[in-house]
Protein backbone atom coordinates (compact mmCIF):
# COMPACT_ATOMS: atom_id res chain seq x y z
CA UNK A 1 0.00 0.00 0.00
CA UNK A 2 2.56 2.57 0.68
CA UNK A 3 4.75 1.76 -2.45
CA UNK A 4 1.40 2.51 -4.40
CA UNK A 5 0.84 5.76 -2.79
CA UNK A 6 4.75 6.57 -2.90
CA UNK A 7 4.10 5.84 -6.80
CA UNK A 8 1.12 7.82 -7.07
CA UNK A 9 2.66 10.57 -5.53
CA UNK A 10 5.64 10.76 -8.21
CA UNK A 11 3.41 10.15 -10.79
CA UNK A 12 1.41 13.34 -9.58
CA UNK A 13 4.21 15.41 -9.28
CA UNK A 14 5.55 14.35 -12.71
CA UNK A 15 2.70 15.50 -14.21
CA UNK A 16 2.76 18.95 -12.76
CA UNK A 17 6.03 19.31 -13.52
CA UNK A 18 5.37 18.80 -17.47
CA UNK A 19 2.06 20.70 -16.95
CA UNK A 20 3.64 24.09 -15.82
CA UNK A 21 6.82 23.31 -17.93
CA UNK A 22 4.64 23.11 -21.31
CA UNK A 23 2.54 26.92 -20.38
CA UNK A 24 4.83 29.43 -21.55
CA UNK A 25 5.40 31.99 -19.03
CA UNK A 26 5.29 35.11 -21.35
CA UNK A 27 2.33 34.52 -22.96
CA UNK A 28 0.62 32.45 -19.96
CA UNK A 29 -0.06 29.45 -22.77
CA UNK A 30 -1.98 31.58 -25.11
CA UNK A 31 1.17 32.13 -28.51
CA UNK A 32 0.54 35.78 -28.68
CA UNK A 33 0.95 38.25 -26.53
CA UNK A 34 0.30 42.51 -26.65
CA UNK A 35 2.08 44.21 -29.58
CA UNK A 36 4.88 46.42 -27.99
CA UNK A 37 4.59 49.05 -30.52
CA UNK A 38 0.74 49.72 -29.85
CA UNK A 39 0.43 48.12 -26.17
CA UNK A 40 -2.31 46.16 -27.41
CA UNK A 41 -4.64 48.54 -28.74
CA UNK A 42 -4.01 47.90 -31.99
CA UNK A 43 -3.39 51.53 -33.67
CA UNK A 44 -1.21 54.14 -33.05
CA UNK A 45 -1.39 58.03 -32.78
CA UNK A 46 1.94 59.47 -34.83
CA UNK A 47 3.62 62.79 -34.16
CA UNK A 48 3.94 65.09 -36.81
CA UNK A 49 6.62 67.96 -35.93
CA UNK A 50 6.02 71.77 -36.01
CA UNK A 51 8.77 72.93 -37.83
CA UNK A 52 7.76 76.78 -37.75
CA UNK A 53 4.27 79.21 -37.98
CA UNK A 54 4.40 82.40 -39.89
CA UNK A 55 1.47 84.90 -39.88
CA UNK A 56 0.29 88.27 -41.84
CA UNK A 57 -3.04 89.75 -42.54
CA UNK A 58 -4.45 89.79 -45.54
CA UNK A 59 -8.01 91.18 -46.66
CA UNK A 60 -9.86 91.31 -43.23
CA UNK A 61 -8.38 88.30 -41.92
CA UNK A 62 -4.96 86.67 -41.02
CA UNK A 63 -3.76 84.19 -42.99
CA UNK A 64 -1.52 81.97 -41.11
CA UNK A 65 1.20 78.93 -42.48
CA UNK A 66 2.90 76.24 -40.68
CA UNK A 67 5.34 73.78 -42.03
CA UNK A 68 5.06 70.06 -40.81
CA UNK A 69 6.79 66.84 -40.88
CA UNK A 70 5.70 63.57 -40.55
CA UNK A 71 8.66 61.56 -39.43
CA UNK A 72 6.53 57.96 -39.45
CA UNK A 73 6.99 55.29 -42.32
CA UNK A 74 3.13 55.93 -43.00
CA UNK A 75 0.74 58.51 -44.18
CA UNK A 76 -1.50 60.27 -41.80
CA UNK A 77 -4.58 62.60 -42.03
CA UNK A 78 -5.18 65.51 -39.18
CA UNK A 79 -7.05 68.97 -39.40
CA UNK A 80 -4.70 72.36 -38.25
CA UNK A 81 -5.80 74.34 -35.85
CA UNK A 82 -4.47 77.74 -36.33
CA UNK A 83 -5.16 81.18 -33.25
CA UNK A 84 -4.05 84.10 -33.27
CA UNK A 85 -4.39 86.58 -30.40
CA UNK A 86 -6.79 90.01 -30.86
CA UNK A 87 -6.30 92.53 -28.48
CA UNK A 88 -9.92 91.70 -27.03
CA UNK A 89 -10.09 87.76 -27.92
CA UNK A 90 -8.34 85.07 -29.70
CA UNK A 91 -9.51 84.24 -33.25
CA UNK A 92 -9.19 80.95 -34.37
CA UNK A 93 -9.84 78.53 -37.34
CA UNK A 94 -9.63 74.71 -38.65
CA UNK A 95 -8.08 73.41 -41.94
CA UNK A 96 -9.81 70.91 -43.74
CA UNK A 97 -8.54 67.21 -43.19
CA UNK A 98 -5.22 67.20 -44.92
CA UNK A 99 -2.57 64.31 -45.85
CA UNK A 100 0.72 64.35 -44.51
CA UNK A 101 2.90 62.10 -46.45
CA UNK A 102 5.49 59.79 -44.88
CA UNK A 103 8.57 61.18 -43.98
CA UNK A 104 7.95 64.39 -46.24
CA UNK A 105 7.35 67.91 -44.83
CA UNK A 106 4.12 69.89 -46.13
CA UNK A 107 3.04 73.76 -45.75
CA UNK A 108 -0.82 74.15 -44.43
CA UNK A 109 -2.41 77.59 -44.80
CA UNK A 110 -5.16 78.62 -42.48
CA UNK A 111 -7.16 81.93 -42.95
CA UNK A 112 -8.50 83.08 -39.59
CA UNK A 113 -11.72 85.51 -40.95
CA UNK A 114 -14.08 87.39 -39.38
CA UNK A 115 -11.47 89.58 -36.97
CA UNK A 116 -13.33 92.81 -35.35
CA UNK A 117 -12.59 95.79 -36.70
CA UNK A 118 -10.28 97.11 -33.81
CA UNK A 119 -8.24 93.34 -33.57
CA UNK A 120 -7.98 93.79 -36.82
CA UNK A 121 -5.95 97.06 -37.07
CA UNK A 122 -4.19 95.79 -34.02
CA UNK A 123 -2.90 93.12 -35.65
CA UNK A 124 -1.91 95.17 -38.97
CA UNK A 125 0.23 97.60 -36.81
CA UNK A 126 1.90 94.52 -35.37
CA UNK A 127 5.49 94.14 -36.84
CA UNK A 128 5.29 90.16 -36.22
CA UNK A 129 2.07 88.47 -35.73
CA UNK A 130 2.24 85.91 -32.89
CA UNK A 131 0.60 82.61 -34.05
CA UNK A 132 0.12 79.06 -32.65
CA UNK A 133 -0.66 75.96 -35.03
CA UNK A 134 -1.29 72.77 -33.58
CA UNK A 135 -2.54 69.55 -35.33
CA UNK A 136 -4.57 66.97 -34.40
CA UNK A 137 -3.86 63.59 -35.78
CA UNK A 138 -6.00 60.63 -36.64
CA UNK A 139 -4.88 57.26 -35.26
CA UNK A 140 -3.52 54.67 -37.97
CA UNK A 141 -3.38 51.04 -37.88
CA UNK A 142 -0.45 49.90 -36.08
CA UNK A 143 1.83 48.51 -38.66
CA UNK A 144 3.61 46.36 -36.63
CA UNK A 145 1.02 43.84 -35.63
CA UNK A 146 -1.63 44.80 -38.77
CA UNK A 147 -4.19 46.44 -36.09
CA UNK A 148 -4.76 42.92 -34.10
CA UNK A 149 -3.17 44.23 -30.76
CA UNK A 150 -1.22 41.21 -30.94
CA UNK A 151 2.19 39.71 -31.69
CA UNK A 152 3.88 36.01 -31.85
CA UNK A 153 5.33 35.08 -28.53
CA UNK A 154 8.86 35.65 -28.80
CA UNK A 155 9.41 33.06 -25.97
CA UNK A 156 7.42 30.09 -27.44
CA UNK A 157 7.39 31.15 -31.17
CA UNK A 158 3.22 31.52 -31.26
CA UNK A 159 2.87 27.46 -29.25
CA UNK A 160 2.11 28.69 -25.91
Amino acid sequence: MTKVALIVFLLFLVLNVTAVMAECPTCQGTGKIDCPNCNGFGYVKPSIRNLGVQAWTSEGGVLVRGTFENKEDVGVYGKVVAEVDGQSKTYTNTSPRTYFPPQEKIAVNVEIEEIEYLDFRYLSNQRYIVARMSIEVEDVTCPYCGGTGFVTCPDCGGKG
